[in-house]
């Protein structure tokens, strides 16, 4: 499977850029290409964790595909 990877320095916080990561229910709105995004479940992780199984639907011309990750938060 091909990986790519990258490395930049931004302007923000952790804080801040952990929050855009756990913001699943509106990747729609910043990233492109995501028609929409749905929460499967959120469950308790160990320690301090959630694990959160979440449906993304990635659209583009006509290729539309959904996409379901297991994040840990």
């Amino acid at each position: 499977m091909p990986e790519h990877a990258q490395e930049r320095q931004v302007p923000f916080t952790p804080a801040e850029m952990y929050a855009l990561v756990a913001d699943i229910e509106n990747y729609p709105a910043f990233l492109p290409w995501c028609a929409g995004a749905r929460i499967r479940s959120r469950e308790a992780g160990e320690g301090d964790t959630e694990i959160v199984m979440a449906d993304l639907i990635i659209a583009y011309k006509m290729f539309r595909g959904t996409y379901t990750s297991r994040v840990t938060l």
